[in-house]
């Protein structure tokens, strides 16, 4: 009976320590990131402070003309269903900023994808940075689930990065 008083008294005397330790890193982490207006177990917010706005820029691949004749309308090669494509499209964007540079990056990656999903012959396509805003695709996810929208439909190409001829 001796034993489970003293470890009674021992576990009561553990919990206001082990409060007061809390209470003592939380003020430490606070300290350190002053501008921190969160504190941790009481309002610790930033999981979703750091999401995504409704805006965010993306990359694409435009076709503009296939065998010296003009696409009408916008035709986006890239994105398109194909993992692959994507990924070879950020290695493409992510060379640009580096030497050898873009057109070394196109020709070596970009070009026998666009080549495949142009069909062959002659093709002028550009890499361009589009804005997709988030909020109308929010509003038309009935659409896309059934297939009748693309993504690429909430498309706004704002920037050209490069542009190039393909020929055959």
């Amino acid at each position: 009976m001796r034993v489970s008083i003293s470890r009674y008294r021992f576990v009561k005397a553990l919990i206001p320590l082990f409060l007061a330790f809390y209470l003592l890193m939380i003020l430490l982490h606070w300290a350190v990131d002053f501008r921190q207006t969160e504190i941790y177990p009481f309002s610790k917010w930033s999981l979703f402070s750091t999401t995504p706005g409704w805006e965010r820029t993306d990359h694409a691949v435009i076709l503009h003309t296939l065998d010296g004749e003009p696409v009408s309308g916008v035709r986006f090669l890239i994105p398109n269903d194909s993992i692959r494509d994507r990924k070879v499209l950020e290695l493409t964007v992510d060379a640009c900023g580096s030497p050898p540079g873009c057109d070394a990056a196109a020709e070596r990656l970009l070009f026998p994808v666009v080549r495949r999903l142009a069909g062959g012959g002659n093709a002028e396509f550009s890499i361009v940075r589009t804005r997709v805003d988030l909020r109308a695709a929010q509003r038309e996810m009935q659409r896309l689930a059934d297939g009748e929208a693309h993504e690429t439909d909430f498309f706004r190409p704002e920037a050209e990065i490069g542009r190039w001829t393909m020929s055959e």
